[in-house]
Order: structure tokens, then C-alpha cells, then sequence
């Protein structure tokens, strides 16, 4: 009975698909073992879209030759699907989603689908993208994100694929080549949305411009990525997670903090001279005494002197989050302006005492949030009349805090 009930779903969809248009199709939840019967109903079967592909029965030759004609194949999270010799028949395929799956090692088979533009290879078990791959010239979008195997991706191959328009890649794994293939991703040329995870500064070469990318999330340093769905890509994110930023790097990279819509600095111990983007988040700096960092404080001005004027423009918004010995923002004892900036979030740094030596205008801020340890109530300290200053909340927040915390006794473990 129930493989009578197979048969005529199948007949069913597809007599509607004559017109080959692309409709969502709950195909197959628990396939017979006697799969030949259904293979002249796939014939012309256009695409096949899972729902809960890990009941999934294994992929056999005979099943997949029965699909010849399928253009859309979701296979994600198919954990336990090796790719049988026989998937190199499905040429007219366009998208292949073999997400979260971890039993796929090797993709060199995948070379015979020329027309593929759609390739999505996240939470696979891929060791390498091999030169093969090159030959799939008329792809889209790769996404490759999230491959904790991944140690080589072949020279050559990224320039191959011109017509890219989306690339999600992590080179976390790859121990080397990876500024070279930087490179061949700065010569694509219809290259609109970029994701990428790099483990250290050096690999990306001087110059790179992600300017004229529509959207882009490119993440430095860190064991996790921390990688946005594609649709999340409409913006520029950066994200740096080290303990060290020196200033060659913030030379080399200054175009890409400054076409950053936002930046998080997570485990950072000392930034000098750091271009601020529209939004800033730090979080987990257990390090770091001031965001931004003037020189030493010996050759520092006198807090008398306010001589020099310094314009965070575009800065609008500033979280700072669990940074146990951040003491200010800012360490000099300059005049700063914050034109744009109007949200400020403070959120368990209980050595906070100023925002910072010097004079800061910040004429649209209207108030600090704050938070303190173990407690999720918001506490917005105003900037009340004329002559009310940032320091002056933050110096509140710092007292409120320290009572907060003496009474609580979580003080100690932030610091």
C-alpha cells in the first residue's frame, strides 16, 4: 500500500511539473526498498527538495540514474551519504546543497556539472577544494563555511570561477596559500556578497577593498566562525578576535574598518591608532585597558591641555561588553567630537571610571545603558542639562556597579 501511495505522489508531481517550474516538492519520507519501480516516475523529475533528509535511505547508482533530468537537489544533513560514483550523471543540476555532511571528503566528482551555479559545501567533511572544481565556470555562489577539515583549497581555482557572485569561505584550516588566494579573490569581478574567516592579519594582502561589495563578513582570528546566513550580507561586518593588533595591520586594512557598517573586537589586549567604524562592539576583552590607545602616558598631554581636536564621524553606536580591566575608551587628553554617535552600552566593566581623559562632545547622545553582573535589568544613566558629559555617566554607572557588586560579591570574577 504504501509504495502504491509513492508511485502515485510521484506521478502526480510530475505530471504538474510539465512546465519545468521550480515548486517545492515533499518527495519520498520513507523510500521502499525496491527503489527500481520508481525510477521511470523520476525521469523527468526537475527537483526534488527534502524536508528531513536524514531518513533519507542511502543513494544508490540505480536511484541516481533515475534523476538524470533533476536541476535543484537538496542533500543537507545527510549525515552518512557518501556521493556514489554515478552522481557525476546528473549534469543538468543548477543548485546542490550538500550541507552537513560530514561523510563527504572528497568533491572532485563534482567536476562533470558544468551548468551547477548554486554549490553549498557548509559543515561538510571536505579535506580540499581540488582543481577540479575549476571547471565549474558557471557558478554563482560557493559557499564553503564551517569545514573543520578543510586544509587546501588548489591554486588556480577561485580566478576560474569568474562568474562568482556570492563566496562564503573559511581558511581557518589552511596552513598556507592563503594570501595567494586572497588575491584571486580581489581579481573577481562580478564578486557582489564575500564572507570570509582568515586566521591572522598577514594573509590579507595590502590593499584589499571590499568597497565595492555590496556586502561583506570577514572575520580575523578566532577558533569559531562566526559567519552570518548570506541574507545577512546586505552590510559590511568585521570581526577581530585576537590578542594582538599591531599598527602595520590597521595601515594595511584601514578601507576595510572604515566600509565596515560594524566591528567587533573580541579578545583584544592593546589597539593604537584604531579607525573607528559606524558601530563598535567589544566583547571578552580580558586585556584591554582602553578601547583606543594614545601613546604612553608619560609623553601623553597634560590634562590641562586640549590642543589637539580628533572626529570619530561616523562612530554612532559603541558596545563594550565583559571587559574586566577596561578602564576608558579613550586614553589621550585630546579634545574628541562624536558627531553621530548616539547609543553607548556598557555592559559588566567594573574598572570603567571615565570614558576618558580630555573633552568628548557628544551632542546626540542622550543617555549610557548599563548592565551589571548576574542581572538583566537595562540602566539608562541621562546626560542631563548643558553641562552633563559622558564621563559623568560612566563615572555613575562605575559607582552604581561597585555597590552592586560589593552587596552581590560578583565583582571579583570580571576582573
Amino acid at each position: 500500500m504504501a509504495e502504491e501511495v509513492i508511485r502515485n505522489l510521484v506521478a502526480s508531481v510530475v505530471k504538474s511539473l510539465v512546465d519545468f517550474t521550480m515548486k517545492e516538492v515533499n518527495y519520498i519520507r520513507k523510500c521502499p526498498e525496491n527503489v527500481a519501480k520508481l525510477k521511470d516516475e523520476l525521469q523527468n523529475l526537475k527537483d526534488m527538495r527534502e524536508k528531513r533528509n536524514h531518513e533519507l535511505p542511502m543513494f544508490s547508482d540505480e536511484l541516481i540514474q533515475g534523476m538524470k533530468e533533476v536541476r535543484v537537489l537538496d542533500m543537507s544533513w545527510c549525515e552518512n551519504q557518501p556521493l556514489p560514483q554515478s552522481f557525476k550523471f546528473l549534469i543538468k543540476l543548477r543548485t546542490l546543497n550538500l550541507q552537513g555532511n560530514k561523510s563527504l571528503h572528497d568533491i572532485s566528482i563534482l567536476a562533470e556539472m558544468q551548468v551547477l551555479e548554486i554549490l553549498i559545501l557548509d559543515y561538510t567533511g571536505i579535506k580540499e577544494i581540488p582543481q577540479e572544481i575549476g571547471q565549474l565556470v558557471n557558478l554563482r555562489r560557493l559557499s564553503a563555511i564551517h569545514c573543520e577539515n578543510l586544509y587546501h583549497v588548489a591554486p588556480g581555482v577561485i580566478s576560474k570561477l569568474w562568474r562568482l557572485e556570492d563566496l562564503l569561505i573559511g581558511f581557518k584550516w589552511v596552513p598556507e596559500g592563503i594570501y595567494e588566494r586572497i588575491v584571486e579573490i580581489m581579481k573577481l569581478s562580478k564578486l557582489t556578497y564575500l564572507a570570509l574567516h582568515v586566521p591572522r592579519f598577514d594573509v590579507i594582502p595590502e590593499g584589499f577593498n571590499p568597497r565595492k561589495l555590496k556586502g561583506f563578513f570577514i572575520q580575523i582570528g578566532g577558533s569559531l566562525e562566526y559567519f552570518y546566513h548570506a541574507a545577512n550580507l546586505k552590510r559590511g561586518h568585521l570581526v577581530i578576535e585576537t590578542h594582538n593588533v599591531e599598527i602595520p595591520f590597521l595601515k594595511w586594512l584601514k578601507q576595510l574598518t572604515e566600509a565596515s557598517h560594524r566591528t567587533d573586537l573580541n579578545s583584544i589586549k592593546k589597539l593604537e591608532e584604531y579607525p573607528t567604524p559606524a558601530n563598535l562592539d567589544i566583547r571578552l576583552c580580558s586585556s584591554l585597558e582602553e578601547v583606543i590607545w594614545d601613546g604612553d602616558e608619560e609623553t601623553s598631554k597634560s590634562e590641562t591641555e586640549h590642543s589637539e581636536n580628533i572626529v570619530f564621524r561616523s562612530l554612532a553606536k559603541i558596545n563594550l561588553f565583559v571587559s574586566g580591566r577596561l578602564e576608558r575608551f579613550y586614553s589621550g587628553h585630546s579634545t574628541i567630537k562624536y558627531p553621530s554617535l548616539v547609543d553607548v552600552h556598557i555592559y559588566v566593566c567594573p574598572s570603567m571610571k571615565m570614558w576618558g581623559p580630555g573633552i568628548h562632545e557628544t551632542p546626540k547622545l542622550k543617555f549610557v545603558a548599563s548592565k551589571f553582573p548576574n542581572d538583566d535589568a537595562v540602566r539608562n544613566v541621562q546626560l542631563d542639562g548643558p553641562d552633563a558629559t559622558i564621563n559623568d555617566a560612566v563615572n555613575k554607572i562605575y559607582e552604581e556597579e561597585r555597590r552592586f557588586t560589593d552587596e552581590s560579591g560578583h565583582f571579583d570574577k570580571y576582573v
